[in-house]
Parts: structure tokens; sequence; C-alpha cells
């Protein structure tokens, strides 16, 4: 016998006049029709409709069994692959198998003699390994003018600032559990050395309080127009914080006692230029940015 299949996909976004069509539908289906509702959302649907389908909860696949199909394409077609390549494409299909797939299909276009790990992070605009961490040590040493480079740096290269915020978040969760004494998996030897030298630069809480801080960031940046200057801000933000984590102002007073005239320019224009992004004005936070200050023999500040 020939079925017809008919998949609707993420149901749960039906309206309720839609629903009560479609279960006149399944209350009394064709014998030749076979009904497939998709939706990432079960609890959605009306009670009249679960009743009437017999329900598969999908999970997502293990990055062994991700790994193990990805080399099993590549030795099938002829393509060689390195081990932290395939780790890293199983990383970021974050348990969808299509999505490992469609990443290496997209390596394999490029036609290289092989697929490195530095192939994939470059087609996904995902930053290197030491770029992240030393973005970590800048957020966790406080270090304003090192992040302010580093995010100039992003956006210079052309990397996806939500992909970059992704990689962080998943950098110190790592971190975290390196904390906790537990085994890290998809790390060289060189990497997990890194992190175990991390440990002696912050405590849980430091790592804590970063991740909630970069998930709201990440949250702010899905709806903004200007992800640049979210990005700057919201990180220049963490280094506010007090010994307790919680976000003080950060003012003149902070600034290390300098020791020479264009030192207490420097330290001065740096501290309007941060009170400005905080205060958000933007526009002529931008207008400052590459101005000089000199004091003038009238006793005003000529910009």
């Amino acid at each position: 016998a020939k079925y017809r299949v008919y998949i609707i996909d993420e149901v749960h976004m039906l309206s309720t006049g839609a629903f009560n069509a479609l279960l006149k539908t399944l209350e009394e289906p064709p014998a030749h029709v076979i009904f497939i509702l998709a939706t990432t959302e079960p609890q959605k649907l009306p009670a009249t409709i679960l009743s009437r389908c017999q329900r598969f909860d999908f999970k997502r696949i293990s990055n062994d069994d991700i790994i193990k199909r990805l080399s099993y394409i590549c030795e099938q077609s002829d393509v060689k692959i390195e081990e932290n390549a395939l780790k890293m494409i199983a990383n970021l299909a974050d348990g969808a198998m299509r999505d490992a797939i469609s990443i290496l299909d997209r390596c394999i276009s490029e036609n290289d003699e092989i697929i490195t790990e530095e192939k994939v992070r470059s087609l996904t605009g995902v930053p290197n390994f030491e770029y992240l961490t030393n973005m970590l040590v800048a957020l966790l040493d406080k270090n304003i003018d090192e992040i302010v480079s580093l995010v100039s740096t992003l956006i210079n290269e052309g990397k996806d600032v939500n992909v970059f915020l992704w990689e962080l978040i998943k950098l110190l969760r790592d971190l975290l559990i390196c904390m906790t004494g537990a085994t890290l998996i998809g790390y060289t030897e060189s990497n997990k050395n890194t992190l175990e030298n991390l440990k002696s630069k912050c405590s849980k809480k430091d790592v804590i309080y970063l991740i909630n801080e970069l998930s709201d960031l990440q949250s702010r940046l899905k709806w903004s127009t200007e992800a640049t200057i979210i990005l700057e801000t919201g990180l220049i933000k963490t280094c506010s914080r007090d010994e307790n984590n919680s976000v003080t102002n950060i003012n003149a007073d902070t600034v290390k006692a300098p020791t020479t005239t264009e030192s207490i320019k420097d330290d001065l224009k740096q501290s309007v230029l941060t009170k400005l992004k905080e205060n958000g004005k933007i526009v002529v936070h931008s207008k400052l940015v590459n101005t000089k200050i000199e004091e003038g023999q009238d006793g005003l500040v000529h910009i």
C-alpha cells in the first residue's frame, strides 16, 4: 500500500481554529495518510491533539556518535580530516547531526588537501582558543584596554560576535568544570594545561558571575542593531564588579597614578570615554575616540 505523508513543523504555532480543523482530520484520518506533527514545545499542544498521537521524544546525538558518522562520511568520500576538526564540528553541531553534516559539507567544498581545525574555525567564524583565553584573562584582570583591543581584532577579522560570545561562555563553563576536578573532553593536552593555569586567577564565584553577565549580554545582542558597541560596553561592564562581584560605577579614582603629562591625558580620556559608553552617549563617544587632548593657555582643554 502507498501512503501519503504530511509533516507539520512547529505545530505548536497553529491557532486555536487551525487546531480544531486538524482535530477533525485526526479523529477520522484517511487510511492512506500519515500525519507527522513536529514541535519543540509539546506542552503547548492541546490535550485533544496529544491524546490522538503516538509520541516520540528525540534527544540530542552524542558528540561521539556525530564524530563516528562524520568519519564514515569522510572515508566514503575519500576526504582527509583532522581528529580535532571532527571534534570541533561535533561541538558546533550541539547534538544535531544535520548541522554537523552541513558544516562538513562547507569544509569539503573548499577542496583542501586536508580539513583542519583552523579551517573549521575560519568557515564558521569561531575564534581560536588562544584568542578566547586572552579575552578571558583580560576580563578576569579587568584590563579594559586589552578588552577594547581584542574586540577590535574580532571585528576586523569579520568574526560573528554571537558565535564569539557563545564560545566564550562555553570556555567559562569548561573552566568551571575543570575547577571541580572533572575530566574535560575535546581539549588537547596543551589547552587543558592552559585551563589549569587559569584556575589560579579566579574563583568559582568569579566564573559564575562572568557566565551570567555574558549570557545576559548575548540576549541583548539578539535585538541590537549595533552589535559591536553593545559587545564592547557589555564586556567593559564586567570590569566594574567589586570584591563581591556586584556591579559598581567605574570612576576616575580607580585610575592608577600617572607619572607623565601624556599618561594623565590618556587616563583622563579613557575615563571619560568609559563613562560616555556606560551612559549610552554613543554618538559623542564615537566623535572622541580618535581625538587628542591638549591643554591650552586659556585654561581650557582643547580636543
